[in-house]
């Protein structure tokens, strides 16, 4: 029962953003929707949480744990935010490129 639970878990990963998204959904109507989203991206979120193995590997030991883990934090959530807003369609990297070209066009 190990591994199907794992694989549920990355099916309801997207829920509470879902829920936050959409406050009018149900608990029910987020679950449905986060396995529909997460259907064929479960392998890539999984392998996402893998890039940050060693991260949280450090935050294990004592001191140098809680000094990772006032940057690790932040990242690791606006990353799972930002995955969240590619899969429902509302991030795009591409025009954020652009903008910051744009924006910094001095720098380049």
């Amino acid at each position: 029962l190990f591994v199907p639970g794992i694989i549920a878990a990355y099916k309801y990963r997207m829920a509470r953003y879902l829920l936050i998204d959409h406050p009018e959904y149900s608990v029910i109507q987020c679950i449905k929707e986060s396995t529909r989203m997460m259907a064929g991206h479960k392998w890539e979120l999984f392998l996402l949480d893998m890039s940050f193995i060693g991260w949280a590997f450090l935050t294990f030991f004592p001191v140098i744990g809680w000094m990772v883990q006032i940057w690790t934090t932040p990242y690791f959530a606006t990353t799972y935010a930002l995955y969240y807003e590619q899969l429902s369609g509302h991030y795009d990297a591409s025009a954020d490129y652009v903008n910051f070209q744009n924006d910094h066009s001095e720098w380049l």
